[in-house]
């Protein structure tokens, strides 16, 4: 989204690295992901309306392959009209579009092992963080933020946000404010920025690879390692959940989205929440159905 304000102080775990740490990425690498978000707001609470990112060749300056997709909110019942007037994005712009548990796999297919980019990253990097852990995952790909990146550069320049460095590097942003959009902006200045960075004699890093080889839990794993520990209905106003208490994960299963979510994850592997639930159903020896009926709360 590109906002000049942060969502607080990022946790460690969604610390973004400083740009001279990164040089040797941003020399070493040809290919990146450029991504953005748009969201209700800065909050760990707040939905995220759309995901844009564009796969890019930087020695081209070609765009290779687009990622684009609204997210239905789940926490919101409307999009606040200060976010539609920023971006445009509109309630019924997102009443009928994936839910964020289907769209962040998506993401995290599309982007692989590679480098991502943002303007702004401390604020798209938590957001997405902290989504990512309800799916009890997370993306381990190096983080470029083209704000440290132009401030590391270019330290007697007045501003940093996107519009200045646009215009700064001779290609001013029009349509600002949706996720694709930003994307290609950024690209564009990111292009110009590498260049900059390659000049300067910078010695490329050999690995570019994902930060962490960690996979998730096989379903074989979880069949051995999984225990249950306890199961209860919980209510509070509309919602209703079924919390899951087991030695790997506390999860629950959203009465009202019909998905599975992890609200604290007890293992340093990766989850996949669906395979999670499907072993403690086996182990429970009853269909979704029937755990539904009986665990739900009390209507």
């Amino acid at each position: 989204m590109g906002y000049a304000t942060t969502i607080g102080a990022p946790k460690k775990e969604f610390a973004v690295k400083s740009a001279e740490v990164l040089l040797p990425v941003i020399a070493g690498a040809s290919t990146f992901v450029v991504a953005d978000t748009e969201t209700t707001g800065f909050g760990a609470y707040d939905d995220i309306l759309e995901i844009g990112a564009v796969k890019i060749n930087a020695e081209t300056r070609k765009i290779v392959q687009s990622f684009s997709s609204y997210c239905r909110m789940k926490n919101h019942l409307k999009v606040p009209p200060k976010i539609t007037e920023l971006t445009g994005i509109r309630t019924e712009d997102v009443a009928d579009a994936p839910n964020i548990e289907t769209v962040l796999p998506a993401f995290k297919q599309f982007v692989g092992d590679t480098p991502i980019v943002f303007h702004n990253a401390a604020f798209d990097w938590r957001m997405l963080g902290i989504k990512y852990k309800l799916l009890g995952t997370h993306l381990s790909n190096e983080v470029i933020c083209t704000m440290k990146l132009f401030k590391c550069l270019h330290p007697e320049a007045g501003a940093s946000n996107l519009e200045y460095i646009t215009r700064y590097y001779g290609t001013p942003i029009v349509g600002h404010h949706r996720a694709v959009v930003d994307c290609k902006w950024t690209a564009a200045a990111f292009c110009k920025m590498r260049e900059e960075v390659l000049a300067l004699g910078i010695q490329p890093a050999m690995n570019m690879g994902s930060l962490d080889t960690a996979s998730a839990l096989t379903p074989e794993e979880l069949t051995q390692q999984c225990r249950v520990q306890r199961i209860s209905g919980w209510k509070k106003a509309k919602q209703k959940r079924i919390y899951c208490t087991t030695n790997l994960a506390d999860f629950f299963y959203d009465m009202n989205g019909h998905v599975w979510n992890v609200s604290r994850k007890k293992t340093d592997r990766d989850l996949d929440v669906e395979a999670l639930a499907r072993c403690v159903l086996d182990k429970l020896g009853i269909s979704l159905t029937d755990f539904l009926e009986k665990y739900a709360p009390p209507a």
